[in-house]
């Protein structure tokens, strides 16, 4: 075996394994930042870097989770003090309904979807019974939790099979 090697801490993790570790926390805490910033390009950019496509496409909490914070990017302004007639809203409904335009068929069997369908077309979202939940501290609070134990369950470093721990090591077993 041609492994580099790197001794193993008395858990069995290498300098290697900590320092993923260490940068899959640092992106996961950057994505939540993010998110409560309303920064939608870095958000999504990570998204899409560090979530695999076919996760993201397949997987039902993840496409809810898209959506959600698709949302949460569409109302960001409106939640900050702006108008429902402001130019930072416009910008960011006219974003949400493009991703639903371009996302849509993919979503058809997520659970509420009619609502965010009809987000583009509400002139104040804030006033609109169907939306008043998105609007709540609550859901923004849900929102980040559900998307940090989400990402922590997507991005966790793969364990390694126990033949890269042998040929870490050297071998350990009898040659024949």
């Amino acid at each position: 075996c041609k492994v580099k090697k790197t001794a193993p801490d008395e858990s069995g993790r290498t300098k290697n394994d900590v320092r993923r570790q260490t940068e899959t926390a640092k992106t996961i805490s950057d994505m939540i930042a993010w998110l409560e910033r309303g920064d939608r390009r870095a958000f999504l950019s990570a998204w899409t870097t560090n979530v695999s496509r076919r996760l993201r496409e397949s997987d039902v909490t993840a496409r809810q989770l898209e959506l959600k914070c698709q949302m949460a990017f569409a109302i960001f302004p409106l939640k900050n003090g702006k108008s429902p007639h402001s130019p930072e809203f416009g910008e960011s409904s006219q974003k949400f309904k493009e991703y639903l335009n371009r996302r849509g068929s993919s979503l058809n069997d997520l659970e509420g979807i009619t609502t965010y369908l009809a987000f583009p077309y509400i002139p104040d979202p804030r006033t609109c019974p169907d939306f008043k939940a998105f609007f709540s501290p609550t859901w923004d609070a849900e929102l980040k939790v559900r998307m940090e134990t989400f990402l922590k369950a997507a991005l966790k470093p793969s364990e390694k099979p126990r033949l890269y721990h042998l040929c870490l090591s050297g071998g350990g077993g009898s040659s024949k």
